[in-house]
């Protein structure tokens, strides 16, 4: 009797115009899912969460660029739509996490390119904070700034958070200056409703408490490497190496070693390396 019921529903349902298909790829979407993949890859160790994230961020730097600015979507081989800011700046957050996660500065070389065309294209001077959509959009009436933190994170404060992060790493101070900017700006709200304003209260948060900046140089780096990043920090700026970079200030001047080290550093000034995890936990505990 059930099967011959679900049957005849089955059949019903057949008459009925079938519901249209939304299966296009947001840049932003996917932009947050390599994030949470370099995530899962830090907490547990697991590779395929590595290669999900390198994967698809290679098909989200290739396949959404039209010219110098990025799509918001794609499908059957063709992206539409000029990207917005959350697109943006979720992608460059993204390929942060991915550095810290792969060792490969090319990700933050990208982060900095696509940084520098938000900054153009989509920033108030005047405020510091940045517009939905970029300079050069015409089917818009009113450009607008999004600040809430939603169901997702509103992309001026994400925007903060690379600013600040970015602006270490390339030593930058003009765009640390802006992210404090901005910060200071939301401060009293945040208070006021931090329900609202998630991403923002942990950036604040963070700043009071002081963000560490920490280098790991030296030969076979990856095991100490993985045992650090299962350590849970809410913000961190982190880069590693098997040889100095003198393009990044934090790998500036480090000593090539055969065991890896650990530099725990504020505004490039870092304490005596340590050479075991649990005692970078104890510098960081002691700050």
């Amino acid at each position: 009797i059930l099967e011959r019921g679900a049957m005849l529903l089955m059949n019903k349902r057949s008459t009925r115009v079938r519901p249209q298909l939304d299966d296009k790829i947001l840049l932003s979407w996917n932009a947050l899912a390599v994030g949470s993949y370099c995530r899962m890859f830090a907490a547990l160790g697991d590779e395929a969460f590595l290669e999900r994230a390198v994967k698809t961020m290679e098909f989200l730097l290739k396949q959404f660029r039209a010219g110098h600015m990025f799509c918001h979507t794609y499908k059957n081989g063709e992206a539409r739509q000029p990207a917005f800011l959350d697109d943006y700046a979720y992608l460059i957050q993204s390929l942060i996490l991915l550095q810290e996660v792969s060792s490969d500065a090319g990700y933050l070389q990208t982060a900095r390119e696509l940084t520098e065309l938000v900054i153009r294209e989509f920033g108030e001077e005047e405020t510091g904070f940045f517009f939905y959509t970029h300079a050069n959009q015409q089917d818009v009436i009113l450009r607008k700034k999004e600040i809430y933190d939603g169901a997702v994170p509103s992309g001026n404060a994400v925007m903060a958070l690379n600013l600040y992060q970015l602006a270490i790493i390339f030593d930058n101070r003009s765009w640390e200056e802006r992210a404090m900017t901005m910060m200071s700006a939301m401060q009293q709200t945040v208070t006021r409703h931090p329900g609202s304003f998630g991403i923002w209260a942990s950036f604040g948060q963070s700043l009071a408490h002081g963000i560490p900046e920490i280098a790991l140089v030296g030969e076979n780096f990856k095991k100490r490497q993985s045992e650090f990043l299962r350590t849970f920090i809410p913000l961190k700026i982190f880069q590693s190496a098997t040889h100095p970079n003198e393009q990044f200030p934090l790998l500036a001047g480090k000593p090539h070693t055969p065991v890896p080290q650990f530099y725990l550093c504020k505004q490039y000034s870092c304490q005596n390396p340590v050479t075991e995890t649990s005692g970078l936990i104890r510098l960081l505990e002691a700050v």
